[in-house]
Protein backbone atom coordinates (compact mmCIF):
# COMPACT_ATOMS: atom_id res chain seq x y z
CA UNK A 1 0.00 0.00 0.00
CA UNK A 2 1.11 3.27 -0.42
CA UNK A 3 -0.70 6.83 -1.13
CA UNK A 4 0.08 8.42 -4.45
CA UNK A 5 -1.79 11.77 -3.62
CA UNK A 6 -3.67 13.86 -1.14
CA UNK A 7 -5.61 16.80 -1.37
CA UNK A 8 -6.97 19.22 1.68
CA UNK A 9 -9.38 21.74 2.24
CA UNK A 10 -9.54 24.01 5.17
CA UNK A 11 -7.72 21.87 7.45
CA UNK A 12 -5.63 23.61 10.01
CA UNK A 13 -3.81 26.48 8.59
CA UNK A 14 -4.19 24.83 4.60
CA UNK A 15 -7.08 26.68 2.89
CA UNK A 16 -6.22 24.13 -0.39
CA UNK A 17 -3.36 22.26 -0.63
CA UNK A 18 -2.36 19.15 -3.17
CA UNK A 19 0.61 16.85 -2.62
CA UNK A 20 2.05 14.19 -4.72
CA UNK A 21 3.97 11.80 -2.67
CA UNK A 22 6.47 8.65 -4.04
CA UNK A 23 6.52 5.36 -2.80
CA UNK A 24 9.19 5.59 -0.42
CA UNK A 25 10.67 8.31 1.92
CA UNK A 26 8.72 11.79 2.00
CA UNK A 27 10.27 14.64 3.70
CA UNK A 28 7.90 17.47 4.72
CA UNK A 29 9.84 20.43 5.99
CA UNK A 30 9.47 23.64 7.14
CA UNK A 31 9.22 26.25 9.84
CA UNK A 32 7.45 25.70 12.33
CA UNK A 33 3.61 26.33 12.45
CA UNK A 34 3.27 26.29 8.78
CA UNK A 35 1.46 22.97 8.55
CA UNK A 36 3.72 20.01 8.40
CA UNK A 37 1.78 17.70 11.25
CA UNK A 38 -1.17 18.93 9.70
CA UNK A 39 -0.24 16.40 6.38
CA UNK A 40 0.28 13.96 8.93
CA UNK A 41 -3.01 14.50 10.53
CA UNK A 42 -4.96 14.12 7.33
CA UNK A 43 -3.36 10.89 6.17
CA UNK A 44 -4.24 9.79 9.41
CA UNK A 45 -7.85 11.21 9.10
CA UNK A 46 -8.18 9.19 6.09
CA UNK A 47 -6.33 5.43 7.55
CA UNK A 48 -8.47 5.49 10.92
CA UNK A 49 -11.13 8.00 10.70
CA UNK A 50 -9.59 10.54 13.20
CA UNK A 51 -6.55 12.43 13.74
CA UNK A 52 -3.09 11.16 16.11
CA UNK A 53 -3.32 13.99 17.75
CA UNK A 54 -6.35 14.28 20.60
CA UNK A 55 -8.28 17.19 19.38
CA UNK A 56 -11.98 17.09 18.08
CA UNK A 57 -12.85 17.47 14.31
CA UNK A 58 -14.54 20.68 15.04
CA UNK A 59 -10.96 22.18 16.10
CA UNK A 60 -9.71 21.20 12.89
CA UNK A 61 -11.25 23.40 11.17
CA UNK A 62 -9.80 26.33 9.33
CA UNK A 63 -10.38 29.47 11.16
CA UNK A 64 -13.87 31.25 9.83
CA UNK A 65 -14.61 28.12 7.55
CA UNK A 66 -17.63 25.76 8.59
CA UNK A 67 -15.86 22.09 6.97
CA UNK A 68 -12.77 20.43 6.11
CA UNK A 69 -12.36 17.95 3.38
CA UNK A 70 -9.81 15.51 2.35
CA UNK A 71 -9.26 13.67 -0.51
CA UNK A 72 -7.09 10.94 -0.97
CA UNK A 73 -5.68 8.28 -3.90
CA UNK A 74 -3.65 5.05 -2.86
CA UNK A 75 -2.61 2.32 -4.58
CA UNK A 76 -2.77 -1.56 -3.29
CA UNK A 77 -0.70 -4.03 -3.18
CA UNK A 78 -2.63 -5.75 -6.51
CA UNK A 79 -1.43 -2.03 -8.24
CA UNK A 80 -5.10 -1.13 -8.16
CA UNK A 81 -6.22 2.61 -7.31
CA UNK A 82 -8.20 3.48 -4.97
CA UNK A 83 -9.94 6.85 -4.05
CA UNK A 84 -11.47 8.05 -0.79
CA UNK A 85 -13.23 11.35 0.28
CA UNK A 86 -13.55 12.33 4.03
CA UNK A 87 -16.05 15.67 4.56
CA UNK A 88 -16.62 17.21 7.79
CA UNK A 89 -19.61 19.71 8.41
CA UNK A 90 -19.05 21.80 11.87
CA UNK A 91 -21.90 20.17 14.35
CA UNK A 92 -22.80 16.74 11.83
CA UNK A 93 -21.08 13.53 10.98
CA UNK A 94 -18.30 12.71 8.68
CA UNK A 95 -19.48 12.17 5.75
CA UNK A 96 -17.37 9.54 4.15
CA UNK A 97 -17.20 8.19 0.60
CA UNK A 98 -15.35 6.18 -1.67
CA UNK A 99 -14.37 5.98 -5.51
CA UNK A 100 -17.73 4.45 -6.22
CA UNK A 101 -19.51 7.14 -4.69
CA UNK A 102 -20.55 4.50 -1.91
CA UNK A 103 -21.08 6.14 1.57
CA UNK A 104 -19.19 4.53 4.17
CA UNK A 105 -19.14 4.57 8.30
CA UNK A 106 -15.82 5.59 10.02
CA UNK A 107 -15.11 1.87 11.10
CA UNK A 108 -15.17 1.08 7.44
CA UNK A 109 -12.30 2.92 6.88
CA UNK A 110 -10.00 1.12 9.49
CA UNK A 111 -7.22 -0.55 8.29
CA UNK A 112 -7.77 -0.04 4.66
CA UNK A 113 -4.59 2.09 4.81
CA UNK A 114 -2.72 0.42 7.64
CA UNK A 115 -0.81 3.41 9.50
CA UNK A 116 2.42 3.31 12.25
CA UNK A 117 2.28 6.57 13.70
CA UNK A 118 5.43 7.59 16.05
CA UNK A 119 5.37 11.35 17.40
CA UNK A 120 6.69 12.37 20.57
CA UNK A 121 3.04 13.49 21.42
CA UNK A 122 2.32 10.07 21.82
CA UNK A 123 4.85 9.33 24.75
CA UNK A 124 2.20 9.06 27.50
CA UNK A 125 1.86 5.39 26.31
CA UNK A 126 4.50 4.55 28.13
CA UNK A 127 4.31 6.84 30.97
CA UNK A 128 0.81 7.74 30.98
CA UNK A 129 -2.59 6.36 32.46
CA UNK A 130 -3.59 2.63 31.51
CA UNK A 131 -5.81 3.86 29.05
CA UNK A 132 -3.16 5.17 26.84
CA UNK A 133 -1.85 1.63 26.17
CA UNK A 134 -5.26 0.71 25.73
CA UNK A 135 -5.86 2.88 23.35
CA UNK A 136 -2.17 1.75 21.20
CA UNK A 137 -2.79 -1.98 21.09
CA UNK A 138 -6.87 -1.23 20.14
CA UNK A 139 -5.55 0.71 17.63
CA UNK A 140 -2.64 -1.70 16.04
CA UNK A 141 -5.59 -4.99 16.55
CA UNK A 142 -8.78 -2.88 15.12
CA UNK A 143 -6.58 -2.40 12.11
CA UNK A 144 -5.75 -5.95 11.42
CA UNK A 145 -9.31 -7.63 12.70
CA UNK A 146 -12.62 -6.29 11.45
CA UNK A 147 -13.91 -9.00 13.64
CA UNK A 148 -12.31 -7.47 16.73
CA UNK A 149 -13.75 -3.76 16.09
CA UNK A 150 -17.00 -4.65 15.69
CA UNK A 151 -17.23 -6.29 19.05
CA UNK A 152 -15.50 -3.46 20.01
CA UNK A 153 -18.09 -0.88 18.84
CA UNK A 154 -20.35 -3.86 20.09
CA UNK A 155 -19.08 -3.98 23.76
CA UNK A 156 -18.84 0.42 24.04
CA UNK A 157 -22.51 0.61 23.06
CA UNK A 158 -23.54 -2.56 25.92
CA UNK A 159 -21.04 -0.79 28.47
CA UNK A 160 -22.95 2.94 27.47
CA UNK A 161 -26.59 1.77 27.91
CA UNK A 162 -25.61 -0.50 31.28
CA UNK A 163 -24.36 2.86 32.49
CA UNK A 164 -27.21 4.34 31.26
CA UNK A 165 -29.50 2.25 33.93
CA UNK A 166 -27.43 2.75 36.30
CA UNK A 167 -27.39 6.15 36.44
CA UNK A 168 -31.35 6.30 36.24
CA UNK A 169 -31.30 4.45 39.27
CA UNK A 170 -29.56 7.76 40.86
CA UNK A 171 -31.67 9.81 38.90
CA UNK A 172 -34.88 8.14 39.51
CA UNK A 173 -34.26 6.10 42.21
CA UNK A 174 -35.67 3.45 39.69
CA UNK A 175 -33.98 0.37 38.46
CA UNK A 176 -35.40 -2.19 35.40
CA UNK A 177 -33.60 -5.06 36.60
CA UNK A 178 -34.59 -7.19 33.37
CA UNK A 179 -33.02 -5.24 31.41
CA UNK A 180 -30.20 -4.25 33.04
CA UNK A 181 -29.99 -8.52 33.39
CA UNK A 182 -30.33 -8.44 28.92
CA UNK A 183 -27.57 -5.78 28.88
CA UNK A 184 -25.14 -7.34 31.45
CA UNK A 185 -25.64 -10.28 29.44
CA UNK A 186 -24.30 -8.76 25.92
CA UNK A 187 -21.53 -7.06 27.78
CA UNK A 188 -19.65 -10.31 29.29
CA UNK A 189 -20.30 -12.02 25.50
CA UNK A 190 -18.53 -9.07 23.67
CA UNK A 191 -16.12 -8.74 26.70
CA UNK A 192 -15.03 -12.23 26.71
CA UNK A 193 -14.71 -11.99 23.04
CA UNK A 194 -12.29 -9.12 22.99
CA UNK A 195 -10.16 -10.47 26.34
CA UNK A 196 -10.08 -13.64 24.09
CA UNK A 197 -8.53 -11.95 21.32
CA UNK A 198 -6.36 -9.85 23.41
CA UNK A 199 -4.98 -12.39 24.98
CA UNK A 200 -4.16 -13.90 21.74
CA UNK A 201 -2.46 -10.59 20.26
CA UNK A 202 -0.01 -10.53 23.35
CA UNK A 203 1.13 -14.12 22.52
CA UNK A 204 2.23 -13.16 18.87
CA UNK A 205 2.85 -9.07 19.90
CA UNK A 206 5.04 -8.96 22.98
CA UNK A 207 8.37 -11.31 21.47
CA UNK A 208 8.45 -8.14 18.90
CA UNK A 209 8.41 -6.12 21.47
CA UNK A 210 11.31 -7.76 23.20
CA UNK A 211 13.36 -8.20 20.00
CA UNK A 212 13.00 -4.82 19.37
CA UNK A 213 13.98 -2.87 22.18
CA UNK A 214 16.94 -5.32 22.57
CA UNK A 215 17.64 -3.86 19.46
CA UNK A 216 17.61 -0.37 20.25
CA UNK A 217 18.59 -0.29 23.69
CA UNK A 218 22.24 0.62 24.76
CA UNK A 219 21.72 -1.10 28.21
CA UNK A 220 21.24 -4.28 29.93
CA UNK A 221 17.52 -3.82 30.60
CA UNK A 222 15.56 -6.41 32.39
CA UNK A 223 12.05 -5.87 30.02
CA UNK A 224 8.81 -7.91 31.46
CA UNK A 225 5.42 -7.10 30.17
CA UNK A 226 1.95 -8.31 30.53
CA UNK A 227 -1.55 -8.54 29.83
CA UNK A 228 -3.54 -7.93 32.44
CA UNK A 229 -7.53 -8.39 32.09
CA UNK A 230 -8.93 -6.58 35.11
CA UNK A 231 -9.79 -8.42 37.98
CA UNK A 232 -8.65 -11.59 36.75
CA UNK A 233 -6.82 -13.06 39.57
CA UNK A 234 -4.17 -15.04 37.06
CA UNK A 235 -4.43 -15.05 33.50
CA UNK A 236 -2.58 -18.11 33.32
CA UNK A 237 -5.81 -19.78 34.39
CA UNK A 238 -7.42 -18.94 31.58
CA UNK A 239 -7.54 -21.41 28.53
CA UNK A 240 -10.65 -20.90 27.03
CA UNK A 241 -13.38 -18.49 25.87
CA UNK A 242 -15.88 -20.27 28.04
CA UNK A 243 -13.02 -19.81 30.56
CA UNK A 244 -13.31 -15.81 30.37
CA UNK A 245 -17.31 -16.13 29.94
CA UNK A 246 -17.25 -17.97 33.35
CA UNK A 247 -15.09 -15.85 35.44
CA UNK A 248 -16.78 -12.50 33.99
CA UNK A 249 -20.28 -13.89 35.34
CA UNK A 250 -18.65 -14.48 38.25
CA UNK A 251 -17.41 -10.65 38.62
CA UNK A 252 -20.60 -9.32 37.36
CA UNK A 253 -22.16 -10.62 40.31
CA UNK A 254 -19.94 -9.89 42.56
CA UNK A 255 -19.99 -6.12 41.34
CA UNK A 256 -23.68 -6.00 40.95
CA UNK A 257 -24.50 -4.29 44.44
CA UNK A 258 -21.49 -1.82 44.78
CA UNK A 259 -22.25 -0.78 40.88
CA UNK A 260 -25.80 0.00 42.10
CA UNK A 261 -23.77 2.22 44.86
CA UNK A 262 -21.73 3.88 42.39
CA UNK A 263 -23.96 4.27 39.04
CA UNK A 264 -21.54 2.46 36.87
CA UNK A 265 -20.01 -0.38 35.46
CA UNK A 266 -16.68 -1.61 37.35
CA UNK A 267 -15.75 -4.37 35.58
CA UNK A 268 -14.75 -5.29 31.85
CA UNK A 269 -12.36 -5.11 29.31
CA UNK A 270 -12.52 -1.04 29.07
CA UNK A 271 -10.68 -1.21 32.69
CA UNK A 272 -7.67 -3.41 31.24
CA UNK A 273 -4.05 -2.86 31.41
CA UNK A 274 -0.45 -3.78 29.08
CA UNK A 275 1.94 -3.31 32.31
CA UNK A 276 5.08 -3.03 31.62
CA UNK A 277 8.34 -3.35 34.18
CA UNK A 278 11.60 -2.28 33.46
CA UNK A 279 14.79 -3.85 36.15
CA UNK A 280 12.06 -5.09 38.56
CA UNK A 281 9.71 -1.74 38.73
CA UNK A 282 7.10 -0.11 36.60
CA UNK A 283 8.47 1.88 33.20
CA UNK A 284 5.69 4.42 33.83
CA UNK A 285 7.09 5.20 37.19
CA UNK A 286 10.94 4.38 37.13
CA UNK A 287 12.29 4.16 32.99
CA UNK A 288 14.00 6.93 32.75
CA UNK A 289 13.53 9.97 29.46
CA UNK A 290 16.28 7.56 27.27
CA UNK A 291 14.12 4.02 28.31
CA UNK A 292 10.72 5.70 27.60
CA UNK A 293 11.96 6.56 24.11
CA UNK A 294 13.44 3.39 23.58
CA UNK A 295 10.07 1.64 24.71
CA UNK A 296 8.21 3.90 22.80
CA UNK A 297 10.34 3.28 19.47
CA UNK A 298 10.29 -0.84 20.67
CA UNK A 299 6.52 -0.53 20.40
CA UNK A 300 5.83 1.38 17.22
CA UNK A 301 8.26 -1.37 15.60
CA UNK A 302 6.50 -4.26 16.48
CA UNK A 303 2.78 -2.73 15.42
CA UNK A 304 5.14 -3.03 12.44
CA UNK A 305 5.90 -5.95 12.16
CA UNK A 306 2.65 -7.73 13.56
CA UNK A 307 0.41 -5.50 10.62
CA UNK A 308 2.99 -6.83 8.14
CA UNK A 309 2.46 -10.66 9.19
CA UNK A 310 -1.55 -9.86 10.07
CA UNK A 311 -2.21 -7.67 7.20
CA UNK A 312 -2.91 -7.66 3.22
CA UNK A 313 -0.67 -4.50 2.57
CA UNK A 314 2.30 -2.97 4.05
CA UNK A 315 1.86 -0.25 6.86
CA UNK A 316 2.73 2.81 5.76
CA UNK A 317 4.71 5.25 8.11
CA UNK A 318 4.19 8.53 9.69
CA UNK A 319 7.23 10.45 11.45
CA UNK A 320 6.20 13.60 13.05
CA UNK A 321 9.09 15.60 14.38
CA UNK A 322 10.50 12.60 15.44
CA UNK A 323 14.59 13.47 15.12
CA UNK A 324 14.43 16.63 17.58
CA UNK A 325 13.34 14.19 19.88
CA UNK A 326 16.49 11.47 19.00
CA UNK A 327 19.54 10.64 19.13
CA UNK A 328 21.56 9.47 16.37
CA UNK A 329 21.37 5.75 16.91
CA UNK A 330 17.59 5.41 17.79
CA UNK A 331 17.30 7.33 14.42
CA UNK A 332 19.53 5.42 12.61
CA UNK A 333 17.33 2.45 13.66
CA UNK A 334 14.15 3.65 12.71
CA UNK A 335 15.36 5.01 9.22
CA UNK A 336 17.14 1.27 9.17
CA UNK A 337 13.60 -0.33 9.08
CA UNK A 338 12.28 1.92 6.58
CA UNK A 339 14.72 1.51 3.71
CA UNK A 340 15.21 -2.33 4.45
CA UNK A 341 11.50 -2.75 4.11
CA UNK A 342 10.98 -0.27 1.47
CA UNK A 343 8.12 1.15 3.13
CA UNK A 344 6.62 4.11 1.96
CA UNK A 345 7.26 7.22 5.08
CA UNK A 346 6.34 10.39 5.66
CA UNK A 347 8.46 12.42 7.66
CA UNK A 348 8.22 16.09 9.13
CA UNK A 349 11.13 17.98 10.44
CA UNK A 350 12.08 21.65 10.40
CA UNK A 351 15.11 20.57 7.97
CA UNK A 352 16.18 17.57 5.89
CA UNK A 353 19.67 18.30 6.07
CA UNK A 354 19.56 16.04 8.69
CA UNK A 355 19.22 12.61 6.82
CA UNK A 356 22.27 13.63 4.79
CA UNK A 357 23.88 10.82 7.45
CA UNK A 358 21.17 8.57 6.14
CA UNK A 359 20.90 8.61 2.31
CA UNK A 360 21.48 10.85 -0.82
CA UNK A 361 19.30 13.56 -1.03
CA UNK A 362 18.53 12.74 -4.35
CA UNK A 363 16.76 9.32 -3.19
CA UNK A 364 14.52 11.39 -1.05
CA UNK A 365 10.88 13.20 -2.34
CA UNK A 366 11.54 16.78 -0.51
CA UNK A 367 8.41 18.90 0.34
CA UNK A 368 9.10 22.27 1.37
CA UNK A 369 5.94 23.54 3.50
CA UNK A 370 5.98 27.86 3.45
Amino acid sequence: MHIKNISIYNLRCHRQRFFEFSDSINVIYGNNGVGKTTILEAISIASVSKSFLPISDSLLVRFGENKYKIDITTINHLNLQETLSIEYLLGARKNITNGYGEKLQPKDIIGAIPTIILSPDLKNITSGPPSARRSFFDGVLCQTSKVYLDNLVQYKKCLKNRNNLLLALKKNSFFDESEFYEWTKLLIHYAAEIIWKRMNFFNEFLPYFFDEYKKISNENDKLIAEYKPFVFDDINNIHTKDDILTKLSEIANKYKNIEKYRFQTLFGPHKDELAIYINGGPAKDFASQGQHKSLLIALKLAEYYYIMNNHTEKPIILLDDIFSELDQERSAKVLHLMDFNRTQVFITMTSPQFLNFYKPMQDINLISIN
